[in-house]
């Protein structure tokens, strides 16, 4: 397991695009006390629900910033390890000089500071892998932190894509973006019926994602096997109603724009 808990957006080529303003931010002390928070009731939240431990769960940390965070150390269990990086580590060598003790069969999971797992998660990675093949569950949803919305999410490429590497070195990280890894590797995609994981929407994200989707109607009951029960739930029908409605609206437009704007157009003639 890979999780990047706190770096330099320079550091690391899946974060370098996000410029200045994000390289200051990580240096806040508000911002890293709510990315630390963030990581308790989630990532590490999911990983202590496994039914299978890793071998090695690496946490980096960037040198400067990792004083406002050491007070984790004594929550991770026994198979995470705390590797603090210099200014000028680059995170995917610094993986690949941490794991070079393992076997040559090594799969590698990404796992964001504030993503969940299914507990099943790490189990059926493992059965379904196959060397030198990205390994994907497409089917995921995403929790809004600000209004409680939980949300369906099918991405091809997802936060947890995994990489089964045998007779090389090569991880799940050295793709950059994991949206990369479709198509620098081959990769099997398992298809489920309930959510495998759970991305986190706040207000220290690194990335914004499109506020709407389709609802899961039901969360508490859909998403049970998560650590979702600290977080308050939508209050009504009509909100994720609305929610659904631009997620259609945001598809429509992006596939088929000429359409998008004529139905725009009727309806404001209409009202």
């Amino acid at each position: 397991m890979l999780t990047r808990l706190a770096i330099a957006p320079r550091s690391d080529r899946d974060l370098r695009d996000f410029g200045d303003e994000r390289d200051a931010r990580f240096l806040s002390p508000e911002w890293l006390e709510t990315r630390g928070q963030v990581f308790l009731r989630t990532a590490l939240a999911s990983m202590k629900r496994q039914t299978v431990s890793p071998d090695f769960w690496l946490i980096a940390v960037d040198e400067r910033v990792e004083p406002y965070l050491n007070f984790l150390v004594a929550k991770l269990p026994p198979y995470a390890k705390w590797v603090v990086l210099g200014q000028d580590d680059l995170f995917p060598e610094v993986v690949r000089r941490q794991i070079s003790h393992l076997p040559r069969d090594v799969l590698t999971i990404r796992l964001d500071s504030d993503d969940q797992l299914d507990p099943l998660f790490l189990a059926r990675t493992a059965r379904y892998s196959r060397p030198n093949f990205a390994i994907n569950f497409p089917h995921g949803a995403q929790y809004f932190f600000a209004t409680g919305i939980v949300v369906h999410r099918w991405i091809k490429s997802n936060p947890t894509v995994g990489f089964r590497a045998v007779n090389n070195d090569m991880t799940v990280h050295d793709f950059g973006n994991h949206s990369n890894v479709g198509r620098a590797a081959r990769t099997i995609s398992i298809p489920t019926w309930n959510p495998m994981w759970v991305k986190g929407s706040h207000e220290a994200n690194h990335v914004y994602f499109q506020p709407n989707g389709i609802p899961v109607m039901y969360p508490r009951k859909s998403l049970s096997r998560f650590e979702l029960s600290q977080y308050r739930e939508a209050g009504n029908f009509e909100t994720k109603m609305r929610t659904l409605i631009s997620f259609l609206g945001f598809r429509l437009n992006k596939r088929w724009p000429a359409l998008s704007r004529r139905l725009e157009d009727w309806r404001k003639r209409s009202s």
